[in-house]
């Protein structure tokens, strides 16, 4: 069966005046052991930085003087190539084929460390499609919210470094915490499925949500407290309005027949001065509610301004970090020294979310500049329409006033009842709208944020589970690894129990070998299954059970478990079962301890002797002493 997968052929140190250093592998089983402290751990953190790690390399003193690294890779069904990158990071150089620094041919490709936009290519996004991984999306948080799967995503499985290996949480998580969980349960996921998160439709996320909530309620609350300090200044006893606007009905009612007999000759008017005095009454009680409708929108334009100004201030300031590496302005600190610069993903992220929060409220506020600006034309209109309102009104009084003097106090009754009837329909409007205003709080506490019910699903199909624990139940058999290798998937922790003790429960040495067998798992679990897999894994120490307390005082003494384990066969079955399985992938092991007898039989083995001599001291020759 031909798989996809990438494996590992060489990695070359190059610098001007040094002489070039070189590790080479094969496509199946390699070992590099000996001496601690002679590089093995830093060249899983150089595969790291020519996977796209953002660096800095560590600067260990041997490495001083090298400038460039290559790292030859195969690609499965496409041919070997070579990659060259700065030691300080930035883009990368492809070449056609397997090359020591000195033969290098001159036609090479350039490939971006990350993808900014369709004009050039990245590498992760080249290693990507080749794998069939490009443009897969993953959920980010249990809202459903989704970001493009990268390349880095599988680093975790494919280069387990010794802090990770030994660590008390799942092997699908890092030590980032809760924040990345979500995505990195995700990443698990679709490895063991094929199934990526882009069909999801998010839904709104709690704080958002009881954000925006809280906004609207305080600005009801607002123009509630004002619409009462109104009431309570104009209208000291509001339980007698309605009461009131019956009795005048009454009186009005008693003027209106008095008046009829004098209405003959001038029903026109009267109807025309009726309705003018009824449109004048409505157009000011509609200029005040506009009034106060225009303070608060102020105000609250005013809020969404400062909330800008803060937001691209913060966007600013992440777009200034995530700059370039250079040296420090300041201090003249140069750029591997800036240990800041190790957040700039972090960086990079608050950038994003700055940028769509400025987004959402400048929505907000052309929302409601829309709205101020038709209450302006609005009230505009009003101010110019009362004046003439009015005009025609007196006019009308003048005109009746010569042709009927005996209808005055009729009409002075009649404007004192109607002036004291606006007053008591103004109140009982501003009453109607309290109550409007109540109503809306009460609605807008009533909508409750979505809960755990309405998020998406995304937990492990059990199926898929219980036939990824299945592989790990026969990896550890042929480990020889003690137990009945009963293997159960803990949901909640996204770790395995083994004989119904959850993995992370024991001591850091066999903590290690079955984090290692849970990597080792999903490489054959992704290969019978026709999974994307990278296809390769490098551990650095998965057998430290087997270490000697003695020469290694800071690992600690054994626990109950690893002397338990140490005992067994396992180191040596280690490396037989998984030459036996390196027709599926690549595996590279870094290791303190002795190997098994005879391990170059089946393995590559690259032995760093250390001050101890005998062979070659370590990744870097050894410095020499003064």
């Amino acid at each position: 069966m031909n798989h996809k997968g990438i494996a590992i052929r060489s990695i070359e140190f190059v610098g001007i005046q040094e002489k070039p250093v070189r590790l080479d592998f094969t496509s199946r089983l390699n070992l590099i052991y000996g001496a601690s402290n002679t590089g093995k751990s830093f060249s899983l953190k150089v595969l790291d930085f020519m996977f796209g790690g953002a660096g800095p390399l560590p600067g260990i003193p041997e490495r001083n003087g090298y400038d460039t690294i290559l790292m030859g890779i195969e690609i499965l069904g496409e041919g070997l190539y070579t990659v060259l990158r700065s030691t300080s990071g930035g883009a990368y150089k492809l070449y056609k084929g397997l090359w020591k620094y000195s033969e290098l041919p001159s036609k090479s490709k350039t490939l971006q460390p990350t993808q900014r936009g369709s004009g050039e290519q990245s590498f992760s996004g080249w290693l990507l499609e080749y794998l069939e991984l490009s443009g897969r999306q993953l959920a980010k948080n249990q809202s459903g919210e989704k970001e493009n799967f990268n390349f880095r995503e599988l680093m975790p499985y494919v280069l387990v470094d010794e802090t990770s290996i030994q660590s008390e949480r799942s092997p699908v998580e890092s030590d980032l915490g809760p924040v990345t969980r979500p995505k990195e349960r995700s990443v698990f996921r679709l490895l063991l499925t094929g199934t990526d998160d882009k069909s999801i439709i998010p839904i709104l996320d709690a704080k958002k949500f009881n954000a925006a909530k809280s906004t609207k309620i305080e600005v009801i609350t607002s123009l509630l407290d004002d619409l009462n300090k109104k009431l309570e200044a104009d209208y000291p006893d509001i339980s007698d309005l309605r009461a009131q606007g019956e009795r005048l009905d009454e009186s009005l009612e008693k003027v209106k027949k008095e008046l009829k007999s004098y209405q003959s000759n001038s029903a026109e008017m009267l109807e025309k001065r009726s309705s003018l005095l009824k449109i004048i009454a409505q157009n000011k009680e509609r200029a005040d509610e506009i009034q106060l409708h225009l303070q608060r929108f102020y105000q609250l334009n005013s809020i969404y301004d400062s909330d800008i100004d803060r937001l691209e201030s913060i966007e600013e300031a992440s777009f200034l970090l995530s700059l370039e590496s250079a040296d420090c302005s300041i201090c003249g600190a140069p750029a591997e020294a800036q240990t800041a610069k190790r957040q700039v993903e972090e960086v990079l992220k608050s950038q994003k979310s700055a940028l769509a929060e400025i987004q959402k409220i400048r929505l907000l506020q052309s929302e409601l500049e829309s709205t101020i600006s038709k209450l302006r034309i609005e009230l505009y209109s009003i101010n110019e329409e009362l004046p003439a309102s009015e005009d025609i009104l007196a006019e009308i009084d003048s005109v009746l006033e010569a042709k009927r003097p005996e209808v005055g106090s009729y009409e002075a009754s009649l404007n004192d009842l109607l002036s004291q009837k606006y007053h008591v329909l103004r109140g009982l409007s501003l009453l109607n709208q309290r109550d409007g205003y109540l109503a809306k709080i009460s609605e807008f506490e009533s909508v409750k944020a979505p809960g755990k019910k309405d998020r998406p699903n995304l937990t492990l199909p059990g199926a898929s589970s219980l036939e990824f624990c299945k592989v790990i139940s026969s990896v550890l058999s042929a480990w020889g690894f003690p137990g009945e290798h009963i293997v159960s998937f803990d949901n909640d922790k996204y770790d395995i129990s083994i004989d119904g003790k959850l993995r992370i429960d024991n001591g850091k040495g066999v903590r290690a070998i079955t984090h290692a067998a849970f990597k080792v798992a999903l490489l054959i679990y992704c290969r019978t299954k026709e999974l994307p897999h990278p296809g390769f894994i490098v551990f650095d120490s998965p057998l430290i059970t087997y270490r000697d307390p003695l020469k290694n005082p800071k690992m600690g003494d054994l626990a109950p478990d690893e002397l338990l384990l140490s005992k067994t066969s396992v180191k040596s079955r280690f490396f037989s079962h998984l030459e036996s399985i390196s027709h599926m992938g690549q595996f590279i092991i870094l290791e303190n301890i002795d190997p098994p007898e005879n391990i170059e039989r089946i393995s590559n083995v690259e032995i760093f002797y250390g001050s101890s001599g005998g062979g070659r001291y370590g990744l870097f020759p050894m410095l020499a002493t003064a």
